[in-house]
């Protein structure tokens, strides 16, 4: 309804349009947040905490070990705790994130499949194809061919 409303005002002036927008926007990123950092699981604060930083776009997968560093335990300390909560091993979770990625940049963008397996931190062409495979079903290329 909101965007209905600001579709409607393309007669008002600009600056009107435009602070709406804006007051729209701020209202779907707090609503977004919100349901982002909601903790209807029994996850440690820590956890969640970490969780939260590994959805942000912004994450880096190169430094895992910045976030986790934030937990107050070492790397292999938390994938032993990671595991007992998610039930998955922390590597596994994160492949999931980065082909999640990996699957709307192809069909999103004109990234080259090794541009994109360079940006996901993977350290071959071959072991993300692989991992795509493996996740999806079919490789890269006909995940863009068919989009």
């Amino acid at each position: 309804k909101k965007i209905s409303d600001l579709q409607i005002l393309s007669d008002a002036p600009i600056e009107k349009v435009i602070s709406d927008t804006k007051i729209l926007f701020n209202k779907v990123f707090n609503e977004f947040i919100t349901n982002l950092m909601s903790t209807s699981n029994n996850y440690p604060d820590w956890l969640n905490e970490f969780l939260f930083s590994l959805r942000l776009s912004q994450f880096n997968y190169r430094n895992i070990n910045e976030p986790i560093s934030k937990t107050g335990y070492s790397y292999s300390r938390f994938a032993v705790l990671f595991k007992k909560y998610v039930g998955i091993p922390l590597v596994e979770y994160i492949n999931r994130l980065k082909m999640n990625e990996a699957k709307e940049l192809l069909l999103n963008t004109d990234l080259t499949t090794l541009d994109i397996a360079s940006k996901l931190s993977f350290s071959s062409l071959s072991y993300f194809n692989r991992i795509y495979k493996k996740t999806f079903g079919c490789t890269p290329s006909e995940t863009r061919k068919n989009k």
